[in-house]
């Protein structure tokens, strides 16, 4: 076959697909997303033709002419054009898609271009929420700049805030700035909609991420950082996994495996650290049950890892694993939090009390989670008297909500290449029987690249300057990143077999073995005066952690409490539980349990209002916190955050002007008509410190080198410290190089959750940029006769830090207006609406693209996704197709209106807005269904057979 106009003349191997075969030539731009040929990630031209090389036979490409993303540009001026068309629009935000949706796209004809939701049905981007695709294929490029005024619904000029885009916008519009915007210098780069400087290498294919290394374990747009790359091509690791949701291992005979030709070793629980640890990384380890072994020999759910397997080949691996027999004495399973809470359940961790830290958590009404109870935490405080509060109260509002479990769907799979450096013997592994010379590297797709390095030293008892982990770029992560799921199997192979190692997960094993969004029942109960003034609010939380407790604790607390702080009532209750079942372990998602509880309070006041004849958006602007306000949940652990700035009743005016304003889709004739908002607050960090050192340095060549610990995944932190660094030094964003996720390069930061990147890392550095000025203005007051550059100084550099514990408020206000068939259950958007509170808008294209991104995963999640368990604990949805990850099709678009706001601590008064957009955007969704049809859904997702049945019931 001839590739990119190259002649190849290596034959594939037997059942070899495309994708697989073209990426060990070295063509990278080929990604691996589902091999199912449904996520679009891997699509290249056979003679022309766009195919999903993934499931396309790589025997059948002989003698054909094969076209990758690397090769695109070759094939005409109108290919390439498309490449800066995506680049123009910033299409893109982790990138991992982008290629497969370029090289689609390069192939519409005029016909299809007009048709994009049918042209684009085959691809998906988990990141963007499809609005700057659609720009990038149609030509249109809503890149903004800080002088670019927005013309109002009046077409006047205003210093209101103002919308980002939508059709009263045109191209290359954006909101005015707030007034008392503090900025940097004359022409700072703050608040203009700077590109990624990752976009040439992401339209071009050359962009690099986890697994992609060249033929010999090399990446050729990395020969500059080798230090990066393993010395050899890594052995392949297949993953055992157990058939059973509870059960013991008597015995694991590997011997006809480890016979197996190619196989290097076979490892088990025999051979696993002893330490116990939790695959949460949170700066405070503590704040997570330590309830997990690299191998256990107890297995609490189906597709537990049993085994590892490392071969030369993965034929040979996954052909060994077939050969291991493992002797199970089958235990009693549970399957649901109410079983396993019932008396004489079967106990998953029987021998493991769980205590909240008092550092994080010193509210004494916290009492312990007793995992003996299958409990793996619980909380139950109280503010006030609320069954007081409900008997004076003029209406009271009761009901029962529940939510499912969501994957991530990053379309990067977890991944993890590890393998040992030539440094000097590890001291640290002395006397364990394991590989004890050089120096282990784990280059891995993760958010907190510090975090798993302090993980794997817990575990496997080295020191930090033992272990580097260096992440390259990360094709998404949405908290499912925050998780240590590969690195510590890794970790334990490359140490025994001194060799290095490669594991990548398949879709199928993020559906099964992955995290999801933790499911919750959440009973709210609110009471209000006549007048509207809420008097009393409770919540009753059931949550489901699956078989072990990452993230539990802390999903639980997060979860109640900003939930019930952002209405001003003096009297609260919260319990709640969190229960291990014998079910796929849920972890850290967009929102952080906020999503789950948000949507029952938010559908509770919508309720309310009709029982209080009041307009849902006013009972809300009578009870929301105002500026100055103490916070009121009776946990104390919000002591810290501040409300001078408080965006949620801007929000609300944005949104309801735009939702009055006759814009969207025509109704269907004949389906029910109605609109919903709901409101979501946010603190900007999470509790208890977050902290992030940065460094910034004069590079010899000129120009500035920034240094920060924080992981890129899409979510744009790499072109804000690039813009942060510009507007203190007054230099061109350009002269800044960052250089970011990797444990040598940066002093500690504690990851990229919690939309810390821009809070936390941005703040420190900023700081870290202004010690570097004064540094700068120090040598020039010194009488210096010349710079660096001309020999005559050494290069400055310096650094900065955040301690993360300045905290304040965000808020989010969505609304819908919708159509709902109600013979049919079908529910048609026609106008999607979200304003952010995110004070000085840093950069107003990459914000839009968060909210954009952060909506279109909402929407996935409150319509149709749903991880399914069947009553043995099996998870039944196992591939893409099964599982509906919203494409261009399912999706609207959404107007995006920013607040004017300034935040008191964020850097340059900007507060972040990863998470945040999640939130209200199902109880908005399902209050608009509830305006339209009078059927009040308290479960999710509103898929057209539940909406059916609902309203066939009521």
């Amino acid at each position: 076959m001839i590739v990119n106009g190259q002649p190849v003349d290596r034959p594939p191997r037997p059942g070899q697909c495309l994708r697989t075969f073209l990426r060990e030539q070295g063509w990278h731009g080929v990604k691996k997303g589902c091999d199912a040929g449904d996520c679009g990630a891997c699509t290249v031209h056979v003679d022309g033709v766009p195919v999903h090389s993934c499931v396309y036979p790589a025997v059948r490409a002989a003698d054909r002419e094969i076209t990758t993303i690397e090769g695109l540009a070759g094939t005409g001026e109108a290919a390439s054009g498309v490449q800066e068309a995506f680049l123009a629009a910033q299409g893109f935000q982790c990138g991992f898609c982008t290629a497969g949706m370029i090289m689609t796209a390069a192939a519409l004809s005029d016909e299809q271009r007009a048709d994009l939701p049918k042209a684009l049905k085959g691809n998906i981007c988990r990141c963007t929420g499809y609005g700057s695709i659609r720009d990038a294929v149609t030509g249109t490029a809503r890149v903004a700049t800080r002088g670019e005024r927005a013309a109002g619904e009046t077409g006047q000029k205003t210093s209101k805030p103002m919308i980002a885009n939508g059709p009263v916008a045109s191209p290359g519009a954006a909101r005015e700035l707030p007034t008392g915007f503090a900025c940097g210098p004359v022409g700072s780069p703050i608040g203009q909609g700077l590109p990624a400087p990752a976009g040439p290498d992401v339209v071009t294919g050359r962009a690099r991420f986890t697994a992609d290394l060249g033929p010999a374990g090399a990446a050729s747009a990395d020969r500059d950082a080798g230090e990066d790359l393993p010395p050899a091509p890594p052995l392949h690791m297949k993953l055992l996994r157990s058939p059973h949701a509870h059960a013991w291992i008597r015995s694991i005979d590997a011997s006809a495996a480890e016979r197996l030709p190619g196989v290097v070793a076979v490892l088990t629980y025999a051979d696993s650290p002893g330490t116990l640890f939790s695959t949460a990384r949170h700066h405070n380890p503590d704040d997570d049950p330590y309830d997990t072994l690299v191998l256990d020999r107890t297995v609490r759910f189906k597709e537990q890892r049993v085994a590892a397997v490392v071969a030369e080949t993965m034929g040979a691996a996954e052909a060994a694993c077939a050969l291991i027999t493992v002797d199970y004495e089958v235990r009693p399973a549970v399957i649901d939090p109410a079983a396993a809470m019932a008396p004489g359940a079967p106990l998953l961790h029987p021998d493991l009390t769980v205590h909240p830290d008092p550092a994080v958590h010193p509210d004494p009404t916290v009492s312990a989670g007793h995992a003996p109870r299958n409990i793996c935490a619980e909380l139950h405080r109280a503010v006030g008297d609320a069954a007081a509060a409900f008997a004076a109260a003029d209406a009271v509002y009761s009901g029962i909500f529940g939510t499912q479990r969501v994957q991530h769907v990053a379309l990067e799979t977890h991944t993890t290449i590890g393998w040992l450096d030539h440094g000097p013997a590890n001291a640290g592994q002395a006397g364990t029987g394991l590989a004890n010379t050089g120096r282990l590297v784990l280059r891995t797709s993760t958010q907190v690249p510090f975090l798993t390095r302090d993980a794997i030293c817990h575990v496997f008892g080295l020191e930090q300057d033992r272990v580097r982990v260096v992440a390259k770029r990360v094709g998404g992560g949405f908290g499912g990143k925050q998780e240590m799921l590969t690195e510590d199997i890794v970790a334990l192979a490359v140490l025994t077999t001194g060799r290095p190692v490669h594991l990548e997960l398949t879709r199928e094993e993020e559906f099964t073995a992955a995290t999801t969004r933790h499911p919750m029942e959440v009973t709210v109960t609110l009471g209000a005066t006549r007048d509207g003034t809420l008097t009393g609010l409770a919540l009753d939380v059931t949550a489901d952690t699956g078989a072990y407790g990452n993230h539990g604790p802390g999903v639980l607390f997060h979860g109640v409490e900003e939930a019930i702080t952002a209405y001003r009532c003096r009297s609260k209750r919260v319990d709640a539980r969190m229960v291990y079942t014998n079910t796929v372990p849920a972890g850290a998602f967009r929102g952080y349990g906020l999503s789950q509880t948000v949507f029952a309070v938010e559908s509770a006041i919508d309720e309310l209002a009709r029982l209080l004849d009041l307009e849902p958006a006013d009972l809300r602007r009578r009870n929301l916190i105002r500026e100055g306000d103490e916070l009121i949940n009776g946990s104390g652990e919000q002591a810290d955050v501040s409300t001078a700035s408080v965006g949620a009743y801007d929000c609300l005016d944005l949104v309801e002007k735009a939702l009055s304003s006759g814009r969207g889709e025509p109704a269907p004739e004949g389906w029910a008509v109605g609109a919903g908002i709901a409101v979501a607050m946010l603190d900007t960090i999470p509790p208890g410190g977050h902290p992030g050192t940065s460094k910034v340095a004069e590079r010899p060549d000129g120009g500035y080198a920034a240094f920060v610990g924080t992981a890129e995944f899409g979510n744009g932190t790499t072109t804000i410290h690039r813009q942060l660094v510009a507007s203190v030094l007054g230099c061109e964003p350009a002269d800044v190089l960052v250089f970011s996720s990797d444990t040598d390069r940066s002093g500690h930061d504690t990851g990229a959750y919690g939309s810390t990147g821009i809070a936390v890392a941005g703040t420190a550095t900023m700081r870290a940029a202004r010690a570097l000025a004064d540094a700068i203005a120090a040598r020039a007051s010194s009488g210096a006769s010349g710079g660096f550059q001309d020999h005559s100084e050494k290069p400055l550099e310096a650094e900065g830090y955040c301690d993360g514990l300045s905290r304040s408020v965000a808020f989010t206000v969505h609304g819908f207006r919708v159509a709902v068939n109600t013979g049919t259950g079908e529910i048609l958007v026609l106008q999607s609406v979200q304003a952010v509170d995110a004070g000085t808008v840093l950069n107003p294209v990459q914000l839009r693209g968060q909210v954009e991104g952060g909506v279109a995963q909402a929407l996935g999640a409150a319509l149709f996704e749903e991880v399914r368990i069947d009553s043995a604990g099996r998870v039944v949805t196992r591939v893409l197709r099964e599982y509906h990850v919203p494409v261009l099709a399912d999706l609207p678009v959404t107007e995006v209106y920013f607040a004017s706001t300034v935040d008191p601590f964020g850097p340059f008064g900007a507060k972040p807005m990863s998470e945040a957009p999640f939130n209200p955007v199902a109880p908005a969704l399902a209050n608009a269904v509830r305006d339209a049809t009078g059927v009040r859904i308290t479960r999710l997702p509103l898929r057209r057979d539940a909406v059916y049945l609902a309203l066939q019931e009521e």
